[in-house]
């Protein structure tokens, strides 16, 4: 099962219009890095991915990637953190993720979501 992830068919549907060609190519890029637990970007031996592995992952210039990942992060689809060691990348759950349970952590990282199938409810705002 964990090479199985999950996509939210109406969320993706109503964000299409809201993503350019550059967005929506590195969204389809980076699906298969999901991580199972915590829909962090990462390789299968769990190292996370780090932004020259978006280059290469992705193929867009370095330039247009800091554009897209800068987008993404003010459309809350992604979220930069850092840990002890390195930048990290996560994708809102909303749109994709693998596993049984969303961490609960990835709900604050991503509470100003606007949930697109809620007409733009926070996900802060939801009950649970």
């Amino acid at each position: 099962m964990e090479s199985f992830y999950k996509g939210n068919i109406d969320e993706l549907r109503k964000n299409m219009s809201n993503l350019d060609v550059y967005e929506k190519a590195f969204l389809f890029s980076i699906v298969p890095y999901i991580g199972y637990e915590d829909c962090c970007l990462k390789y299968d031996n769990g190292r996370e991915l780090k932004f020259e592995s978006l280059l290469e992952i992705t193929g867009i210039s370095r330039a247009k990637l800091q554009s897209v990942v800068n987008s993404l992060i003010e459309k809350d689809i992604i979220y930069k953190g850092k840990n002890s060691n390195a930048i990290q990348y996560f994708v809102n759950p909303w749109l994709f993720c693998k596993g049984n349970r969303i961490n609960k952590v990835l709900r604050t990282m991503f509470k100003n979501y606007k949930i697109q199938v809620f007409d733009g409810t926070k996900w802060k705002d939801l009950k649970e």
